[in-house]
């Protein structure tokens, strides 16, 4: 059952935090792709540093925004508050979950960036920004857990959207790191797939299996 990634993300840190009250987490998308690797294991790093430093905060991962996209989650850079091993990690002046066409195309001539939906922090404050949106939820889960209780409460939740429903209404608790260099990408359509191995100079073999099919058969034709 589907209850949206807050809900996920809440089970995720009840677990965590009965085995390490101090852990640091990171929460990371499965249908994103990077490029280069090793750029992005240093962003996580330098997001990870950046937790240790500033405990109260989650910090986020942007990206250059390419284009107004309207389905993505949107972050606008505030002022600079430290310099990490990849550049200056910013406060949040705000995010958008998805905006409108004509509000994307504003945010991009602002300089904001794409939300990749990484995000790292110490757990508990993770689930101190839970608690101030969806307290209730936050309380159901707690409580199926010490009663093992799992399933039956889970099929009660609300289904929560982290980004929706948290992060668009918690920004004074949220920084950003500016990923420059892994050629961040979201799997989420076949559009997108397609669109990054083009970039990437990959042509996967059912596609050229399909191009020399349609160039080597000639229609029919009946006059």
């Amino acid at each position: 059952m589907n209850r949206g990634t807050g809900v996920a993300i809440v089970l995720a840190l009840v677990h965590i935090l009965e085995r390490d009250p101090d852990a640091v987490v990171g929460f990371f998308p499965c249908d994103h792709y990077y490029s280069n690797d090793d750029s992005f294991r240093l962003t996580i790093r330098s997001a990870a540093a950046c937790a240790e430093q500033h405990t109260e905060s989650i910090t986020l991962v942007g990206a250059e925004a390419e284009s107004p996209e309207v389905e993505y989650g949107w972050i606008e850079p505030d002022v600079v508050v430290s310099q990490s091993e990849i550049g200056p990690l910013f406060r949040v002046n705000r995010f958008w979950e998805k905006p409108p066409l004509h509000q994307a195309h504003a945010l991009m001539r602002r300089g904001c960036l794409w939300n990749t939906f990484v995000t790292v922090g110490r757990a508990t404050t993770f689930l101190d920004v839970l608690c101030s949106q969806i307290p209730e939820a936050v309380m159901s889960v707690t409580r199926a857990f010490a009663d093992l209780a799992h399933e039956r409460a889970y099929g009660l939740l609300q289904a929560v959207d982290f980004s929706r429903d948290v992060l668009a209404h918690q920004a004074h608790r949220l920084l950003v790191l500016r990923d420059r260099m892994s050629g961040w990408a979201d799997f989420g359509s076949p559009a997108r797939v397609l669109e990054t191995l083009t970039r990437n100079g990959i042509q996967p073999e059912w596609i050229s299996k399909r191009d020399n099919f349609f160039s080597n058969t000639s229609p029919r034709i009946s006059v």
